[in-house]
């Protein structure tokens, strides 16, 4: 059985946070440059900006976008891991809170989507997906979902002088 204290997985949380801000996964970044290869125009004109504004934000440690997002953590936890310490979900919740905190992210998660849509103030609830593996490891991937990223339809900001015609 391996022990893992609560905080080595607060840290390693705390960090990746912050980190999600400020830069691309390695993954990520190979997946842009390669497709600015196979792109022209305008697609690689965009490609290209996402590129320089992560670069800006990696040097001036300046989030690569306004909307910092809830965090999705996908934890991969050997069935022979014991967590010392605290909880998993309270240890990262307390990470997150912590990383938003210090890092001076924009907080925007609510307690109750449906109901008050109250804002917690520290961007808690983070969701977090846990997986059993047959192991001794314990394995964290953190993201952050901006809000924008669901809009999957077209958007038009109307003006109230607009009315009915502009809608």
């Amino acid at each position: 059985m391996k022990i893992i204290h609560r905080d080595a997985i607060f840290n390693a949380v705390k960090e990746a946070c912050i980190n999600v801000q400020y830069r691309y996964s390695p993954e990520m970044e190979k997946a842009i440059h390669l497709a600015m290869e196979k792109e022209e125009g305008v697609a690689k004109s965009i490609l290209k900006v996402l590129i320089e504004n992560a670069d800006l934000a990696t040097d001036q440690r300046l989030p690569m976008c306004q909307d910092t997002g809830m965090i999705l953590v996908w934890v991969q936890l050997g069935t022979q891991v014991k967590i010392e310490g605290g909880f998993l979900n309270d240890i990262i919740n307390e990470a997150v809170k912590e990383a938003y905190d210090v890092a001076y992210l924009r907080k925007s998660v609510v307690a109750d989507p449906i109901f008050g849509r109250v804002n917690t103030q520290d961007n808690t609830p983070a969701i977090v997906h846990v997986d059993l593996i047959d192991s001794d490891d314990m394995i964290i991937n953190v993201t952050a979902k901006g809000f924008g990223s669901e809009n999957m339809s077209a958007l038009k900001m109307l003006t109230p002088g607009d009315g009915l015609e502009g809608a």
